[in-house]
């Protein structure tokens, strides 16, 4: 049975008896109110009135996690010692010093909130609760305060995350994996289970773990910092073009943001995806993949593509599902233009001949409602690295670059964790900022 509630005002009477207000920790942790996190939660716990009472409350847990990253740990087994031998923690957590929780209480809150019988495969239904936290008690925290504005930028980038597993790609003598067609990278006996084989651009070689992908912006007082809206955990095998129709329609739907700027890297330079933006009122801001970088075909005045000869194009017909028409040369698709025109130097030695095709809409990929190459484009698209300090952040400071744990569900509580703790650096930033103003007034 679930103990009774504690209003935010009554953890902080009780914390500042103990700890000093001038405390590193206390300053940023006071300032969050995690009483609302006692409702969403619940239903962890049994509606017997006649059932034990719980020892601890949702909103302490989830509070005690996030001390823990305020204090630099990224161990749970290390911090349910901290706990029981520093009384500071305890009380910056809302515990009683006396009784902590074990690292099985917190093994099993966090299953919870991430939800059981997930489909780990399914990314829009993992962990529906603890977004759902995040973004009421932090993100629309951020949003009220005017330190955010998603409305305005939002820009999309991942990483990849090494699983804490054997970083091989054979099964081991024992395994039988091999003889029933089982993958060697998808061996329980060899690795992570939920972990697949990726290529990390960073590192420049293949990893077994897992994609990061994030949607955040800039801060509005200072555009070189980020803040993360939300973000989606993978396999390491998926591309981040693949989940950007995934942020895209969350960010929409959950969120609410109608999109003003979308800006992404050139990772993202695919037509779909500036179409999608486009559908749902946004201006793709998108960098041109070199590997994908041929410019739009030549014109004559009537419209028609005309070769580097200055030949028109053969109509080849119409593709209904990319929306577009195709071309072919002229002197490899008719036999009676090839009597009557000539070409010294042949675009391709192909017996087929070059083929283009033209859009039957412009092209939104070439020809964005912000020109591309315009000084306000190249000042939008700056903003774009500013996501780096999200993902820098997440991955170096906060243990995700050589983890001590594995599992989809444990990569993403603790991605969720180190979000929560960047918004709640800016916030409690704000409120004392806010706070200084007026007894300065």
């Amino acid at each position: 049975m679930l103990p009774p509630n504690q209003s935010h005002f009554a953890y902080t009477s009780i914390l500042f008896q103990h700890v000093k207000r001038t405390d590193s920790i206390a300053k940023i942790i006071s300032k969050i109110d995690l009483s609302c996190v006692y409702a969403l939660c619940k239903h962890f716990y049994s509606s017997n009135p006649w059932g034990r009472v719980a020892d601890y409350r949702p909103q302490d847990a989830l509070r005690s996690l996030l001390v823990m990253y305020l204090a630099g740990f990224t161990s749970i087994n290390k911090w349910v010692r901290e706990l029981k031998d520093t009384p500071r923690y305890a009380y910056l957590s809302g515990f009683n010093p006396g009784r902590t929780p074990s690292k099985a209480y917190f093994s099993w809150f966090t299953s919870n909130l991430f939800g059981k019988n997930v489909d780990i495969d399914d990314i829009m239904t993992q962990g529906t609760l603890l977004k759902k936290i995040f973004e009421t008690v932090f993100v629309n925290k951020s949003v009220e305060l005017g330190i955010i504005d998603p409305h305005d930028k939002v820009i999309f980038d991942g990483c990849k995350a090494k699983s804490f597993c054997k970083q091989k790609y054979q099964p081991e003598k024992y395994c039988r994996c091999s003889s029933n067609s089982i993958k060697p990278f998808k061996c329980s006996m060899c690795t992570d289970s939920e972990a697949t084989k990726g290529y990390d651009h960073n590192l420049d070689k293949f990893l077994m773990g897992y994609g990061l992908h994030f949607a955040a912006t800039p801060l509005v007082n200072n555009p070189s910092k980020c803040l993360p809206l939300t973000f989606f955990v993978t396999g390491a095998n998926v591309h981040d073009s693949k989940v950007s129709p995934h942020l895209l329609m969350y960010l929409y739907h959950d969120i609410k943001v109608d999109f003003n700027y979308v800006i992404l890297d050139s990772g993202y330079d695919a037509w779909y995806i500036y179409w999608w933006i486009c559908l749902l009122g946004g201006k793709p801001i998108i960098a041109i993949n070199p590997r994908n970088s041929q410019s739009p075909t030549p014109e004559n005045e009537y419209g028609l593509p005309v070769c580097p000869a200055g030949h028109v194009y053969y109509y080849w017909g119409v593709d209904r599902k990319k929306r577009r028409y195709k071309w072919r040369c002229p002197l490899k698709a008719s036999k009676k233009l090839s009597k009557k025109l000539k070409c010294d130097k042949p675009c391709c030695d192909s017996s087929y001949g070059k083929t283009v095709y033209t859009h039957i809409e412009d092209d939104i990929r070439w020809f964005t409602q912000v020109p591309r190459g315009s000084q306000l484009w190249k000042d939008l698209y700056s903003r774009r690295a500013r996501i780096e300090s999200v993902i820098g952040d997440t991955v170096l400071n906060f243990g995700l670059k050589s983890p001590r744990f594995r599992g989809t569900k444990n990569f993403f509580v603790r991605t969720a964790l180190v979000c929560m703790v960047q918004h709640a650096k800016a916030i409690a930033e704000t409120l004392e900022n806010t706070d200084y103003q007026k007894t300065a007034v």
